[in-house]
């Protein structure tokens, strides 16, 4: 079989939708037969978000260091948790350092929303430092291993950059080039100029060069073939998905639920310009005192999560005791809280041709549960997906659907048919099926 190796900037055990994606590929290529080898960064990341563990032991992983900034900032600043945390605000600090610490957080704040630095989908970011030590190491595993494919998984940009000057010096090794958030067109952030100039010209060479390339919906695809249609033929599309090898042991359905509350969880980032959630915060503090008894409704994620949900705390302060942030876990915890809710919650601000397809949504039909939409109607492009899943409550902006659906979900009233078929498109190992038929089609080793 072929001889590939897998370039991602993340990879496990960091914890992330996109260390998700890129493990089950690695994973089930390894299955079929490929011989797999993995590229990926030494990231400075604490252990915090060092804990989806999972089994790599069956493909070659190289973990390439460089020198990241990030780690003299918070030594500097004395910060023990995750940068994208920001920074404390602890009164012992001289004034002079509040007020530099206030500064940086707030230009952190505006270079995040534009993907720059932190966010690492536009440039620059920090980990565009990465790029000289992988493409060494790149090109000594591609002439001992005599590699035949290289996928690359982006963002961060710094993957493309790698494969793009690898690409110069092999050009007869086929480059398959997965884009799991678009680049200039992205959607969300919008990019620093003078970097977007640049940034236009790499996306041509990136796109013109690879002889395959993947994005993660069917809108996204159209995109990209309305600006680049001489690629059309080239460019697919293999949605995010959901790993059942993850449940270990755990039962895959709804457990019957025998708590004195029931449980609705969200797991996962919200997004400021993505996920309001306020909808879900003005029915729980009208009918705080109704609901305080009988239902939790839980958030895991990351830290701009926490800061979205203190400003609605804040706003509607009996919420407090429904509506609760617990912090950011493992993926096995995460799994495990997931297959014990009575619920999954989805918030998202729906667009009628918005190709952003967040993988939450892919990994929550997983569990075959009833999964609430706030935000979400069945009209768009988002709603009609998980509409065919058979597993969703729709409640747009209705504030009394909300009302509704969460007295139903109280009452053990919601009916769902699970829609198997379709479901069971989204299997990563299926996906990998299809990921080896392009493999096969593009590639003569």
């Amino acid at each position: 079989m072929t001889k590939i190796l897998i370039i991602s900037y993340l990879f496990p055990p960091l914890n992330s939708t996109g260390c998700r994606r890129v493990y089950a590929w690695a994973k089930y290529l390894k299955k079929i037969g490929h011989e797999v080898t993995v590229l990926t960064a030494d990231t400075p990341d604490e252990e915090k978000t060092k804990n989806f563990n999972v089994d790599c032991s069956t493909f070659q992983i190289y973990r390439v260091k460089y020198f990241d900034p990030r780690g003299l900032i918070k030594k500097i600043f004395k910060i023990k948790g995750p940068l994208s945390d920001g920074f404390g605000t602890s009164s012992k600090k001289r004034l002079t350092v509040l007020l530099v610490e206030k500064v940086l957080k707030m230009l952190n704040m505006w270079l995040s929303s534009r993907g720059a630095f932190l966010r690492g989908v536009r440039l620059p970011t920090f980990s565009d430092l990465w790029f000289l030590a992988a493409y060494k190491k790149a090109k000594i595993i591609i002439r001992e291993q005599d590699i035949k494919v290289i996928i690359t998984s982006f963002p961060p940009p710094v993957v493309n950059l790698v494969a793009i000057a690898l690409r110069k010096k092999f050009k007869e090794i086929c480059w398959i080039q997965d884009i799991r958030d678009l680049w200039t067109q992205n959607p969300t952030h919008k990019g620093l100029f003078p970097f977007t100039i640049m940034e236009g010209f790499l996306e041509r060479m990136c796109i013109n060069n690879s002889d395959v390339i993947i994005v993660v919906s069917g809108i996204l695809k159209q995109w990209l073939e309305e600006k680049y249609p001489l690629k059309k033929k080239d460019i697919f599309s293999i949605e995010n998905g959901y790993d059942e090898e993850l449940l270990g042991e755990l039962n895959s359905g709804s457990s019957p639920s025998n708590k004195l509350k029931k449980t609705i969880l969200y797991a996962g980032t919200l997004y400021a310009k993505r996920s309001n959630p306020e909808g879900l915060f003005k029915v729980v503090d009208k009918n705080c005192d109704y609901l305080k008894d009988k239902l939790e409704i839980a958030f895991y994620g990351s830290y701009e999560t926490k800061v979205i949900l203190d400003k609605f705390f804040d706003k509607y302060s009996g919420t407090k005791e429904i509506i609760k942030y617990k912090g950011f876990i493992s993926g096995k915890d995460i799994i495990e809280e997931e297959n014990k809710a009575d619920a999954l919650l989805f918030i998202e601000r729906d667009k009628e041709n918005d190709g952003t397809l967040t993988a939450k949504i892919f990994e929550y039909m997983l569990f075959r549960k009833p999964i609430l939409c706030i935000g979400i109607v069945p009209s768009t492009y988002i709603g009609s997906i998980l509409k065919e899943t058979g597993l969703c409550i729709f409640c747009g902006d209705d504030m009394m659907k909300i009302e509704e659906s969460l007295d139903l979900i109280i009452k053990g009233g919601v009916k769902i048919s699970p829609n198997q078929d379709f479901i069971s498109n989204f299997s990563r190992e299926k996906q990998v099926e299809r990921l080896n038929e392009l493999i096969k089609c593009y590639s003569s080793y």
